[in-house]
Order: C-alpha cells, then sequence, then structure tokens
C-alpha cells in the first residue's frame, strides 16, 4: 500500500510540475530542459536527425527527443553532449563509437548522428516488443525510472530526478499532436499509448 501511494505522490508532483512548466514555457515563449536551462533543439538535433537509410517515426523521434533533454543533452558541456549521445546509451546498435565516456559505460559515439540513430534503434526496439528492459505497458513514469535508474526510486531525491526526467519527456512528447493517440500524455500514460 505504501508503495502504491508513493507512485500516486509522484505521478502527482510529476504532473503539477509539468503543468508549471507548460505555463512557463507558454507565457516566455522559451522552452526549458530538465535542468532549468533553456536550450533550442533546431541547433542541437539536424532538421532531418536521421540518415537516409533510416526512417524514424514521429513518436520515436518525439520520445528520443525527450530523453534527450531528461539526459542534460541541451546541458552546454553535458556528458551527453560530449559523447554525441543524446540518450546516454551504453550499446551502439551498430553505430560508430570511439570510446566508453564513464563508468557506467556510456558510449561515445563517432558523431552526434550515430548518437541520434542508436537513440532512435533502442526505441524501435522495444515499440516492436524486443526489448527485455521495457514494455508498451510500462507507464511513462515507470520507463523514466528504468531508463534513469534501472529500477524503481528508492529515496525522495531519487523520485524527484525521475519525475523530473519524465516531465522533459512528457513536454516533447505532448508538442507533436500526432503522438498522443486520445489528448495529452501523463506520467500513467504507458509506452503503448503513443503513437508510433
Amino acid at each position: 500500500m505504501g508503495a502504491v501511494l508513493a507512485i500516486v505522490a509522484v505521478a502527482g508532483i510529476v504532473g503539477v510540475t509539468y503543468l508549471v512548466m507548460q505555463n512557463q514555457q507558454s507565457s516566455n515563449g522559451a522552452s526549458m530542459d530538465s535542468e532549468g536551462s533553456s536550450g533550442d533543439f533546431n541547433q542541437a538535433i539536424p532538421a532531418d536527425s536521421t540518415d537516409s537509410s533510416t526512417v524514424v517515426a514521429p513518436g520515436i523521434m518525439a520520445l528520443a527527443r525527450g530523453i534527450a533533454r531528461g539526459e542534460g543533452f541541451l546541458v552546454s558541456g553535458s556528458l551527453s553532449q560530449r559523447s554525441h549521445n543524446p540518450g546516454d546509451l551504453t550499446k551502439s546498435f551498430g553505430n560508430a563509437v570511439t570510446g566508453v565516456a564513464n563508468k557506467e559505460g556510456v558510449l561515445i559515439f563517432a558523431t552526434l548522428q550515430d548518437g541520434w540513430n542508436a537513440l532512435y534503434s533502442q526505441l524501435a526496439l522495444i515499440f516492436a516488443g524486443n526489448s527485455k528492459a521495457y514494455n508498451l505497458d510500462m507507464t511513462i513514469l515507470e520507463f523514466a525510472a528504468t531508463w534513469t535508474l534501472g529500477r524503481a526510486p528508492r529515496t525522495r531525491e531519487e523520485q524527484q530526478s525521475v519525475s523530473g526526467w519524465a516531465v522533459s519527456v512528457l513536454e516533447e512528447l505532448n508538442k507533436t499532436a500526432e503522438v498522443a493517440n486520445a489528448g495529452a500524455l501523463s506520467a500513467d500514460s504507458t509506452l503503448g499509448d503513443i503513437s508510433v
């Protein structure tokens, strides 16, 4: 029962935080990343952020942008920027890498395009139902916890971090009308609710 209440509380925090961020964004016209820094994906992501052999669904692209925002990709000098790895991935999915960025195994991709393509590949694997760690019945909040921690949050700080990351993802998903099947997505929406 305590775990259920904790999840409900976190979902409430995510919802309120999301509404506050939406209000700030609409009032000043700027977007904010999970670190509170303004960032522009138009500069950080090429207009067509896939190579000519890759077709990426709008839902996967929006989710990838949200993950990148949550991972701090828009923060100047961040690990994900320096490593050309907007998802802080530890698997290359066949894309060129030049090394490992940290003890957690976050890869350094040869180019930013390789990093985006690897993230798109990871998400395509999830949406095809071929992931061992993720499934389409996971809520956005569960997805956030698994992506960032590999497990459910155990402390208040972890809950806040996971919630902030989920808000970043939701902000990007809800910007794209064709992504949400039935209106705005929330922390309780499942990955299956995202149109890909």
